[in-house]
């Protein structure tokens, strides 16, 4: 009885740690002296005029091109279909991969849980 209730503990606990898999965090640099020391380009990004058009670190997340099914598991924040399987439309299921920037320019997709979502256009 004892070993078999710590067997089935310890299955439980595996379990538990594959479908738990979290996403560690990455912050961009705040400041230019810090982004370029990093390797990243400090410049401006949106649109002018906008008050988003402000001076940002760009720097390729750790893990762009890694595989994912969902823009959450991305440091970068976005899961993109991959581009070898060319253009599908919203809905569709595709596999993807983590894009290396967060941030996005553009008319856009991502992925949620597999399926392609259509982002709204950023310019």
């Amino acid at each position: 009885m004892k070993i078999s209730l710590a067997l089935s503990m310890l299955f439980s606990a595996c379990a538990l740690g594959t479908a738990a898999h979290a996403v560690e965090t990455w912050t961009l640099p705040g400041t230019k002296a810090v982004c370029l020391a990093k390797g990243g380009v400090w410049e401006k990004r949106g649109m002018p005029g906008d008050p988003q058009d402000r001076e940002v670190c760009v720097l390729n997340a750790p893990d762009a091109g890694k595989q994912c099914s969902s823009s959450a598991r991305c440091l970068s924040g976005w899961c993109r279909p991959n581009a070898k399987e060319g253009w599908k439309p919203a809905g569709e299921k595709a596999p993807g991969v983590c894009e290396a920037v967060r941030q996005v320019n553009g008319c856009v997709q991502g992925l949620d849980k597999g399926v392609i979502v259509d982002i709204p256009c950023v310019m």
